[in-house]
């Protein structure tokens, strides 16, 4: 390409100048116009997203937004997304359809120009007719592999951000390096110095501090606190289930913490058997008894679900108990249990407590006095209440 301006140049000055020209408001145009092209494709896969949660959102919370009287506030959400997602596509594809003739379009402006030009040198007799046809013929080999370069460039800037999509998605899945290097500790379940606990990487948002949090394997921990508070997200945290970024301190984790079963919501079921879902693993028929389940030859839908709130806890219950782990964690296990049911779970973690880590989040007292430790998140502040079967003062 270079080869054939340079001719062209040789040639004619004044012409081998707007070959100059051209090349590179070609190269320009395409790359400002291929950022603007990507920044719409992410903006694109974004309303895509919005739109695809609306619908999801629908359809799986359909009879509950029946019974709510909500179908017009998310028919309307859904209409408001769905035309909102329509319109910027329509813009998207306009823009690189355009895009994708821009160098076609500058190839046709700088070929008018030429043409002109070179009929003014030609008036002056500073240029013949087999020179203008020559720079021509230049200017359309040129075009072909330009237009090529430029075509292939705006493709790959559409196609990158759903390449970025799916490696932000890729990387969720990647082992946390950071994390693997706290799991050391063969006497505790946590051992931490300073833990401070945010809400997200950014550690704009402090949940909880503690001065020293220490967790011995086997007994019973209940923690306690508001909503919201950072209770379950210290049990995700410890077993890994958010960043290690959510935290700072000096903290050791127990090296064998893959071994943990944890109840934790929303409690997710398939369309099938009680097998089903159970996935097909082994269940522990003293746990099925201790729970009163008595729905095992059921047919479980899930829209709507057909089990009750205290059927469907039952089953996470079992799922969890069942998985003979040596870490238990368990976020409000007594929720929509009866009476019986709740006496039976509390005996069961009473016995558990030998033998694994039991870690409970709890808003009442019902394991207060079986619990080895307490702890309580209030005022930003992680505090043992506690202590070896006994209670602090304060407390």
């Amino acid at each position: 390409m270079l080869i054939i301006v340079a001719g062209v140049f040789y040639m004619n000055k004044a012409i081998g100048l707007i070959f100059l020209l051209y090349v590179p408001v070609v190269i320009i145009g395409t790359t400002f116009q291929g950022k603007k092209l990507a920044t719409m494709q992410s903006d694109a896969i974004a309303k895509q997203d919005m739109f695809l949660s609306s619908l999801k959102t629908s359809i799986d919370y359909k009879r509950e937004i029946n019974i709510l009287k909500g179908e017009k506030y998310f028919m309307g959400k859904f209409s408001e997304n769905m035309r909102t997602w329509e319109k910027f596509i329509l813009k998207l594809k306009f823009l690189k359809a355009l895009l994708e003739e821009f160098p076609g379009i500058a190839t046709n402006i700088f070929g008018a120009v030429y043409l002109l030009f070179a009929a003014t040198l030609i008036q002056r007799a500073e240029l013949s007719l087999g020179e203008l046809v020559m720079g021509y013929q230049y200017l359309g080999l040129v075009a072909g592999p330009l237009s090529y370069i430029a075509y292939t460039f705006l493709t790959y800037k559409a196609d990158k951000e759903h390449i970025v999509r799916v490696d932000e998605l890729a990387g969720k899945t990647q082992v946390d390096t950071v994390y693997e290097k706290l799991k050391t500790n063969k006497d505790y379940l946590i051992s931490a110095k300073r833990l401070k606990l945010y809400s997200d990487d950014d550690k704009e948002n402090m949940l909880f501090e503690t001065d020293i949090l220490c967790m011995k394997k086997k007994g019973l921990y209940v923690l306690k606190g508001s909503n919201g508070v950072g209770k379950s997200l210290l049990l995700n945290y410890i077993i890994n289930s958010i960043s290690s970024n959510w935290a700072s301190g000096e903290i050791s984790i127990a090296k064998d913490i893959e071994d943990t079963a944890f109840l934790t919501y929303p409690l997710f079921f398939i369309e099938g058997n009680f097998r089903d879902n159970l996935f097909h693993k082994k269940y522990d028929l003293d746990i099925l008894k201790m729970l009163n389940i008595d729905f095992e030859g059921k047919e479980i839908n899930t829209n709507p679900i057909n089990l009750s709130l205290g059927q469907q806890q039952k089953l996470g219950l079992l799922r969890v108990l069942s998985m003979n782990s040596n870490y238990v964690f368990l976020d409000e296990p007594f929720s929509n249990l009866d009476v019986e049911t709740q006496r039976n779970l509390t005996e069961y973690i009473n016995e558990l407590k030998e033998i694994k880590t039991v870690v409970v989040i709890m808003h009442d007292e019902t394991l207060d006095s079986l619990a080895d430790e307490i702890y309580i998140i209030k005022s930003k502040q992680l505090e043992l209440i506690k202590a070896d079967g006994i209670r602090s003062f304060a407390n």
